[in-house]
């Protein structure tokens, strides 16, 4: 099967279920949208759907896809329309950012699929796209000054979509300000900042608020858009240099490594949840570079082992922990889908197979001023992140933790998640129907007392050495110290207070769990041995799971006296 026929297949798939979620009902408030499985709402961002759903009736002339992007279309104009002309994020929010996006649908389908339109659809769809591009200049010129850096980068974008179709040059210049008010903020390593609270300043630590789920799925995304819109050189070289860096966080298997984000709130291991994904915009730039279109191709390849029964599932175990999926995640995504099909080169893709990320090159490298490292040897790559940039304090995942472990036969082996799950945004954050909490699945060491978490002590910092990492803590006598060698990884933790050291190793239901007296051994591969007795803790008869990254786990305890040192490794045997 060629890339192309593998995208169309996965974006058909989706939306066909999608459509057998569509409501249709006498009351206008309800007609045409989409209801979620797993959050029993419509979601207001379904119409989104537009731009897919006529692509796919583009290429099949099946009419269960024209009537149902005039569907979603009606829907959000009948109930998401605000009296300055822009939409609210949902019938319960009172978010009208979004109105970006939106238009961003909307634009792409009339540039290219206006002909397939009725008429009085595309009178319509023209008047929403240009009233809700008003509103949004208006909205982030007067009430919104700072927000999220995607919100600019998609200002850039929908402005120079806007220039494409009406011509009109105050919209060119406008794009251009905000394309401007975003290359600025890239950090020394090339990484996009600005999606958090530190929008242009450090932290006391010197960090900046960086996401590698929207920075990759959503913002250099668009900023590629921008500058193919515009036609742009310059700009399209600068972008295609700024995702190669990037791609410093995407894993072997596809996955974005967003264990340290500053929204990992909505990290879904393939991406982020409200996010559109890699393969839109960065379909434009895919035959600059072998490795972005390595990193699209096995990306894409992640979401599709993510999909069943025609939905996207926020990780790979989301369904095995019986979890329904958020619709959120698979209409998102289509419309990255959409572009790459329409888009991509097919030959550029078959040659690019054999291509190493830079994921597989072994090598230590530090980011965040020293507070984030990045290790990869044998078939062993890790993070180990001691950053302060967090979206809430109480929703901390860092502390020295090794926040992601993944080996190239196993997948991934560790993967942190917020200290408390916290719903920031309620209507775009899934809750759990399996449990009754979400429980911290980051390594972590925990005083006897609970007065004390690793992960939450933002005084640690670390130091590297070869292949040996040290997180020290200037507030408690406790100490982290990492060993990564050819066949395994060795953590040392060294506490001067009594405790336990928690490590919740990533394991799906059903894979047996073989305790002997000092190790454990998960199936028949991955061997956890250490010089002290493991408990073994799940979540009643089943697994943890957690939303964050979207696997279950088994956690391991080990207890340390005060003074005391534990040392474990972990190899695949």
């Amino acid at each position: 099967m060629s890339v192309k026929d593998e995208a169309f297949s996965l974006l058909k798939e989706w939306c066909d279920e999608l459509i057998s979620l569509r409501v249709t009902h006498k009351r206008k408030e309800l007609d045409g949208g989409i209801l979620c499985p797993a959050c029993s709402v419509i979601h207001g961002r379904c119409g989104d759907l537009v731009l897919p759903l006529m692509y796919l009736y583009s290429e099949t002339k099946d009419e269960r896809y024209k009537r149902c992007a005039e569907g979603v279309f009606y829907y959000s104009e009948n109930n998401l329309l605000r009296p300055d002309g822009s939409y609210y994020n949902d019938v319960g929010s009172t978010w009208r950012g979004i109105s970006v996006f939106s238009a961003l649908s909307y634009g792409e389908t009339l540039l290219r699929f206006s002909h397939l339109l009725s008429a009085d659809i595309k009178e319509r769809m023209e008047n929403a796209f240009l009233r809700l591009v008003y509103a949004s200049i208006a909205y982030f010129t007067n009430e919104v000054k700072s927000t999220n850096i995607n919100y600019f980068a998609g200002m850039a974008a929908m402005l120079a979509m806007s220039y494409k179709y009406t011509q009109d040059e105050k919209h060119l210049e406008l794009s251009c300000e905000y394309e401007r008010r975003v290359r600025v903020l890239f950090d020394e390593a090339g990484l996009l900042i600005g999606e958090g609270q530190y929008k242009s300043g450090a932290s006391k630590k010197g960090c900046h608020s960086i996401d590698m789920g929207y920075n990759l799925e959503e913002s250099l995304p668009l900023l590629v858009m921008h500058a193919h819109l515009l036609e742009d050189e310059e700009k399209l070289a600068f972008y295609t240099a700024r995702v190669l860096d990037h791609l410093e966080f995407v894993l072997p298997d596809g996955a974005i490594d967003n264990s340290f984000g500053t929204r990992m709130n909505k990290w879904t291991y393939f991406g982020s949840r409200t996010s559109d994904g890699m393969q839109g915009g960065l379909a434009y730039i895919a035959e600059r570079s072998p490795v972005i279109a390595r990193a699209l191709l096995e990306n894409l390849r992640l979401q599709r082992r993510c999909t069943h029964e025609g939905l996207l599932f926020a990780g790979l175990m989301q369904r095995s922990a019986g979890e329904p999926p958020c619709i959120h995640h698979s209409f998102t995504h289509a419309k990255a889908l959409a572009l790459f099909c329409l888009e991509i080169n097919e030959e550029f893709f078959d040659s690019s197979k054999s291509t190493m990320l830079p994921r597989e090159k072994e090598g230590v490298r530090d980011f965040q001023n020293g507070n984030l490292i990045r290790v990869t040897r044998g078939g062993f790559t890790a993070t180990v992140n001691a950053t302060d940039t967090h979206s809430k304090e109480e929703n901390a995942a860092s502390g020295g933790a090794l926040s992601l472990l993944w080996h190239k036969e196993r997948g991934p082996i560790l993967a942190a998640t917020l200290h408390n799950y916290t719903p920031a945004e309620p209507m775009n954050m899934q809750y759990l129907r399996g449990s009754n909490r979400t429980h911290c699945m980051t390594p972590r060491f925990v005083s006897s007392d609970a007065d004390y978490s690793s992960d939450t002590d933002d005084s640690i910092t670390l130091s590297s050495d070869g292949w040996q990492i040290v997180a020290t803590s200037k507030e408690k006598p406790f100490s982290l110290k990492y060993e990564f060698e050819e066949s395994f990884v060795r953590i040392s933790v060294t506490a001067g207070i009594e405790g336990e050291y928690l490590l919740p190793i990533i394991s799906e239901d059903g894979e047996d769990i073989t305790k002997n007296e000092n190790s454990l051994l998960f199936g028949n591969e991955l061997l956890v041995f250490a010089n002290s007795a493991p408990e073994v803790r799940l979540d009643g008869d089943k697994r943890f799971f957690n939303q964050v990254g979207g696997f279950q786990y088994a956690v391991a305890a080990f207890r340390i006296k005060e003074g005391e040192t534990l040392s474990v490794k972990i190899s695949i045997i």
